[in-house]
């Protein structure tokens, strides 16, 4: 992570930073381009790599190679995002239509919220924040543009989202992932509620007015839950994500995410995610082991059972974890 996050910052390498990704610590010739390119698509951040690496020079710094490698992904990438970017305006209008309030949160709402180019921020889906009680218009809606809806992972406690597909004649498939939850983690899922988003909510550029994201201060603060939910799979694009929204923040903003994140009770997750995002893209140096360590796993899954209401319905949180639907497994 942290040789990617040089070539986002436009570092180049650093000594040593080939022994992972090379044959010969500290050498850039030595870089193989391919691992390079695989875990920068593990970590979300193949654009951001390309565009940090900036334009090909004569004299070759030892980083040729990888712009090779990386610019037709990249270019790619930029054209199917805008055919996305386009289909996913069409729906969100059909939804506006159907009288449907919705938020898109998560990195759909920041691509084109905090990032110079939305292409610069890739995604396998659109999140999308919805009331539990529309869900039957919506899936009408959604299937009368044609959009299918997947298998679902679990049940009623282990999911609060389901998912839309189409693919269209391009072959390039459109994903949506339609919450009715902030996050499938009882821990956080009632943390915030549609209402309370959309009150608070900006619009995103590039879309009509009606489509709303969430200000820059629940942004930053579902970023660090959603962060937190991840532990073990932490991906530096969650980081980048979190970086781009306090780089756009106000002094005013900053003191209101202290404030809200204390009143959520997202202190431990906001520091963390801060500690992470400084220190691969900012000034500082690696953060204390207590304040990175953020929320353990086993925290959060205490807390989620804590949350449920009766032992039935913590043991059925967990048969529905061991035991999930057998249609979605043969898929």
């Amino acid at each position: 992570m942290t040789l990617l996050a040089r070539l986002i910052r436009g570092q180049g390498l650093g000594e040593s930073m080939g022994e992972r990704f090379g044959e010969t610590p500290g050498a850039a010739g030595s870089l193989v381009p391919e691992n390079v390119v695989a875990w920068a698509l593990c970590h979300g951040v193949l654009p951001l790599v390309y565009e940090g690496l900036g334009v090909p020079r004569h004299a070759d710094d030892g980083l040729n190679a990888l712009r090779t490698a990386l610019a037709e992904l990249a270019r790619t990438e930029a054209a199917a995002d805008a055919i996305r970017a386009a289909a996913c305006r069409d729906l969100l209008h059909g939804l506006h239509d159907a009288g449907l309030p919705v938020l898109v949160f998560k990195g759909s709402a920041l691509a084109f919220s905090h990032y110079p180019r939305p292409d610069l921020r890739p995604r396998d889906d659109t999140d999308m924040l919805v009331e539990e009680s529309q869900l039957t218009i919506l899936d009408t809606t959604m299937r009368n543009m044609g959009y299918s809806k997947s298998p679902a992972s679990g049940g009623r406690l282990i999911s609060h989202q389901c998912l839309y597909t189409r693919i269209d004649g391009r072959g390039i498939r459109h994903n949506y992932d339609v919450h009715w939850r902030i996050s499938n983690r009882h821990r956080y899922a009632r943390l915030f509620t549609l209402t309370e988003l959309l009150r608070r909510s900006r619009p995103i550029p590039a879309h009509p007015t009606h489509v709303r994201c969430p200000c820059p201060v629940d942004a930053l603060l579902i970023a660090a839950l959603h962060r937190a939910t991840h532990r073990g799979t932490d991906r530096l694009v969650w980081l980048y994500d979190i970086h781009r929204l306090l780089a756009g923040m106000t002094d005013e903003e900053l003191g209101e995410l202290g404030e809200r994140a204390a009143i959520k009770g997202l202190a431990d997750e906001c520091r963390a995610a801060i500690a992470g995002a400084r220190h691969y893209f900012g000034r500082g140096t690696a953060p204390p082991a207590a304040l990175s360590r953020g929320v353990r796993t086993i925290d959060i899954w205490l807390a989620d059972l804590k949350a449920l209401p009766s032992w039935r319905a913590r043991l059925a949180l967990l048969k529905e974890h061991a035991f999930p639907p057998a249609d979605y497994m043969r898929r």
